[in-house]
């Protein structure tokens, strides 16, 4: 699925006129984690002391285009679908709670070292982007955590995990 047929579908989403819909869930456009989560960036990302650290900031500056602050904090849960070596899944975070899910069609526990270091990635670009969201959130110490899978179908398809 081509990325813009993604971005379509998380302005739409967030458009809609369900209560449900403006009270809970916020679409992350896929382009701003992105934009920041290359295969060089996923592969220098080591911890949270890594000095090659790209974070959101580096990427963006302080005003994430694509992304409104003010609708996202409305909101419960951010939906952040990723793309990476063209296979989408997503991530679903509930600030509140410090809750964070990964929806994935091909993946399941246990993971690759890869995927791990994928998930710790994203987890901690999310922990920004809540913090940049939510006045009252406060950056995790040890990060949001790692993702527990949700039980998904396994699609059928000719790609591999990762």
């Amino acid at each position: 699925m081509h990325v813009q047929v993604i971005e379509c579908m998380c302005a739409l989403f967030n458009g809609l006129p369900a209560k449900r819909f403006q009270e809970d869930f916020y679409c992350i456009n896929p382009m701003i984690l992105g934009r920041v989560m290359t295969p060089m960036n996923v592969e220098k990302f080591e911890d949270k002391h890594n000095s090659e650290y790209v974070g959101l900031a580096e990427c963006w500056g302080n005003e994430i285009r694509l992304f409104n602050k003010v609708e996202a904090a409305k909101r419960h849960t951010f939906f952040v679908p990723i793309c990476l070596d063209n296979h989408w899944w997503l991530y679903a975070f509930h600030p509140k709670s410090a809750t964070f899910f990964a929806l994935d069609s091909l993946v399941r526990p246990p993971l690759t070292d890869h995927r791990v270091k994928v998930d710790e990635y994203a987890a901690k670009l999310i922990d920004e982007l809540a913090q940049l969201t939510f006045s009252w959130y406060k950056v995790q110490d040890e990060g949001i955590g790692k993702p527990l899978y949700v039980d998904v179908p396994i699609q059928p398809n000719k790609y591999g995990s990762m």
